[in-house]
């Protein structure tokens, strides 16, 4: 995943930014893509690092997303044979800095979801839902997640990492696919022309 800066070629009236390209390559094909693009384009392709923090608030609008729809009927999956599927709604990596232990991943239940923003909701903004979460996973395991870095958040539709690699997943309903969508365009966009 690549943010584009500002290209110099006006391909059209008031369109000459391309703030987002997802690339599906394999890894030594990558380089020539981006040559591709860069020389075609007259712009420049670089990874789209995705702090921590944004990752935070991804979490938040997925879990709060999660409350809203969990009466809602789900009427727009789409349904594509033997394709891996994550069931719980909310999933999240910490790397550790350990070579013994990388990383540690904790996959958060529907029900638990739906708990914390009850709490998150109650507390009038007075706490963040990433705060909560994070007690929740010292309560129930005793592992101190505020000291670990966040390196990549899941829910049923895809998986987003710190270094700008995204995995979409199929048979998900389009409106969630369509959300995680918008906010990497937002995090793009951000990154290219500021907040």
């Amino acid at each position: 995943m690549s943010a584009l800066a500002p290209s110099p070629v006006q391909l059209a009236p008031g369109f000459s930014h391309f703030p987002l390209a997802l690339i599906k390559a394999d890894a030594p094909i990558m380089p020539l893509i981006v040559r591709w693009f860069e020389s075609n384009f007259g712009g420049h392709i670089s990874p789209m690092r995705i702090l921590p923090g944004e990752l935070e608030m991804i979490t938040e609008e997925w879990a709060s997303r999660a409350f809203d729809t969990r009466d809602a009927p789900v009427q727009d999956v789409i349904r594509v044979p033997r394709t891996r599927k994550l069931d719980l709604p909310l999933e999240l990596r910490y790397d550790t800095g350990f070579d013994e232990i990388k990383s540690i991943t904790v996959n958060i239940t529907a029900e638990d979801v739906i708990t914390l923003v009850q709490a998150q909701r109650a507390s009038n903004g007075d706490k963040r839902l990433v705060d909560l979460i994070q007690q929740h996973i010292f309560d129930t395991t005793s592992i101190d997640v505020t000291k670990l870095v966040l390196s990549r958040v899941g829910n049923p539709a895809c998986y987003i990492s710190t270094d700008g690699k995204v995995k979409l997943m199929a048979n998900q309903s389009k409106s969630l696919t369509l959300q995680v969508m918008r906010r990497l365009m937002t995090v793009a966009c951000a990154k290219v022309f500021g907040p």
